[in-house]
């Protein structure tokens, strides 16, 4: 279970208690959706910024943009 899942599960717990019931699935959904393109996004940024570092790193620098697979515009 990575770190976003953590997040989310914590976020809808207060949502829960904020509302007293059930907020409704939609809001739960879209909530959920929103986490994990707002992750996938960071995570994007984080490899364009880190492209550089990651290529001089043994672990990292098998990385996509870091190898050269995908190009960072």
């Amino acid at each position: 279970m990575s770190g976003i899942s953590l997040l989310i599960f914590t976020t809808w717990a207060a949502m829960i208690m904020a509302q007293r019931g059930w907020p409704g699935f939609n809001l739960f959904l879209l909530t959920g959706i929103g986490f994990y393109i707002a992750a996938g996004a960071a995570h994007v940024i984080n490899m364009v910024i880190d492209r550089d570092i990651d290529k001089c790193t043994e672990r990292t620098a098998t990385r996509a943009v870091a190898a050269g697979l995908m190009g960072a515009r």
